[in-house]
């Protein structure tokens, strides 16, 4: 029996967590993974529009250069006849009205949505009391295409009881407090787990402080990169199961000695999983060895596939492991991590990701916004780069 084609479907969004929420409810409502190109802004719209046919497009206005409305234009002047769907910002009707008029089909208004548990923890009550009040009516609730329940902010606020209990302002001090309890604790953890790894000293500390400078240029909402913050400060905690024979061993493992420290992805996801805090970010430490052409571990996950989080933590680790000292390679330049992440665009690493790694990433680390300790040579900073290097490896 043959297999029934899916919507091809082309994105057209610069916010990849925006993208990914966007392609998972698009699964969710019979896309498939394949049947989903996502393109990050207007001018590579118009290229992957030039090379494959569509049966539909989801446009952001928001786009860096060209703006949703610019690439409607282009898309009439190349009397391309595919319907498009222009998402837009709150309060932005006149933007929609404007795309209706060069030709859009629909409009699709972006609010500012929660999660039943996220319109809990605002509230500072209970999961359960906020899906008795969906159930009871008290709450009302937007469905995704996926049948997921989202609430409006002002939804939320409009619940009388609010003014009962403690001040926005005190539930967010009280959570700080809380968070940063947390964030000590697991800081001390991380740093003494890299002392066994034979890596300089504060790996996990600097990957996570690098994966939030990447995050911050790539757009990613703030609640989504604080899951993946914490991702990277534990991406390697499975490692505190394996011995440190293994762990600070220089030169080359047995190939059993590799197989154990393959294992450390899924037992760090256990760790992690079992704890309330943590849960969330589980998949972004059990997949964050797998590799964009499908070729890593533990699942051998394809392209997309990957959580956004863990190819993310994949690019910064290995740029990590490149520039630092540890006992089984030596230091690379900055120069030569750089050319080493492009090199495995597309293979190793998401080439969307190595894109903005390269582009506005490398020029605040020349203009030394981004870790100042890093050390990068005169050439570099004239954005000069060094040929001819050997790429010793990416760690373990």
């Amino acid at each position: 029996m043959k297999k029934k084609r899916g919507v091809k479907v082309l994105l057209i969004e610069d916010d990849l967590s925006h993208a990914e929420l966007i392609k998972r409810e698009l699964k969710r409502a019979g896309s498939g993974s394949k049947d989903v190109v996502h393109a990050t802004s207007g001018e590579r719209g118009l290229e992957v529009l030039k090379e494959k046919p569509f049966d539909l497009v989801l446009l952001d206005y928001s786009l860096p250069a060209m703006d949703g409305l610019d690439v409607l234009k282009t898309m009439r002047e190349m009397d391309l006849d595919i319907p498009v769907v222009m998402i837009t910002g709150h309060g932005s009707e006149k933007v929609a009205a404007q795309a209706m008029r060069l030709g859009a089909h629909d409009y699709i208004l972006k609010s500012d949505l929660f999660s039943p548990k996220q319109a809990a923890a605002l509230l500072g009550v209970t999961y359960q009391t906020v899906k008795n009040y969906i159930y009871r009516g008290r709450l009302k609730t937007h469905r995704t295409p996926g049948g997921h329940h989202r609430i409006r902010r002002e939804d939320i606020m409009r619940l009388g009881f609010l003014e009962e209990g403690p001040s926005r302002e005190e539930m967010a001090e009280s959570y700080d407090r809380l968070y940063q309890g947390y964030m000590g604790t697991l800081g001390a953890l991380t740093g003494a787990m890299d002392a066994r790894d034979g890596i300089d000293s504060g790996h996990s500390r600097r990957v996570a402080n690098l994966v939030a400078s990447l995050m911050e240029i790539m757009g990613i909402s703030h609640e989504e990169g604080e899951r993946i913050k914490w991702a990277a400060l534990l991406h390697d905690i499975g490692k505190v199961l394996i011995s440190d024979h293994i762990l600070s061993k220089p030169g080359k493992l047995t190939d059993q000695e590799y197989y154990i420290i393959r294992q450390h992805p899924e037992m760090g996801e256990r760790i992690v999983g079992g704890v309330e805090f943590l849960k969330e970010i589980k998949l972004y430490i059990r997949h964050h060895h797998e590799r964009f052409d499908g070729k890593g571990y533990p699942d051998g996950l394809l392209g997309e596939e990957i959580p956004l989080g863990a190819r993310v933590i994949a690019l910064v680790e290995a740029f990590d492991c490149i520039t630092s000292d540890c006992t089984f390679q030596r230091a690379r330049s900055l120069e030569e991590a750089i050319d080493e992440i492009e090199k495995h665009a597309g293979t190793q690493f998401d080439p969307e990701i190595v894109r903005v790694f390269s582009g506005e990433f490398v020029s605040k680390l020349r203009d030394r916004v981004i870790d100042p300790s890093i050390k990068i040579s005169p050439s570099f900073l004239e954005g000069e780069k060094n040929e001819g290097h050997q790429y010793p490896g990416s760690g373990r």
